[in-house]
């Protein structure tokens, strides 16, 4: 048996769709105009099942509303209909992710069911997005 001297045809093409199949998946990740609206519309996402799941875990009512286009804040009150709201924390929307309007609040019940069906829209330069909180409080991106 003598030594091979180099890779045959077959292996070549082997080598080259691993490599292929390995580009192709590290693509889907390096998007970046969109990276930064993808993890401001997650964030949110995050923010508000964790508004509603206090809400349900302390019985009471939880808010959410923006203060600035780039912030929101979760607040908390005996029932939706309170007057005086206390703060329980805050979300900073990456730097170049913005709310397309801020004229909302969308509280959750004892139970962690939404008083209003909500479409919250994101902005980064000319891409738009939109994420609905439903009413019974779920969230899903709006395609």
């Amino acid at each position: 048996m003598r030594a091979s001297a180099g890779m045959t045809v077959v292996e070549l093409l082997v080598v080259l769709a691993v490599v292929g199949i390995f580009v192709g998946a590290a693509s889907m990740y390096f998007n970046p105009s969109q990276g930064s609206l993808q993890d401001g519309m997650a964030l949110f996402e995050g923010f508000v099942a964790q508004s509603r799941a206090r809400a349900m875990a302390t019985t009471s009512a939880r808010r959410v509303r923006p203060t600035t286009s780039a912030k929101l804040v979760s607040e908390s009150a005996a029932s939706c209909a309170a007057t005086t709201w206390t703060t329980d924390s805050r979300l900073d929307l990456p730097s170049t992710v913005q709310l397309t309007s801020t004229a909302w609040t969308v509280c959750f019940g004892d139970r962690g069911t939404s008083t209003v069906n909500l479409t919250v829209g994101f902005q980064q330069a000319a891409l738009t997005r939109s994420v609905e909180i439903m009413l019974g409080g779920t969230t899903r991106v709006v395609p």
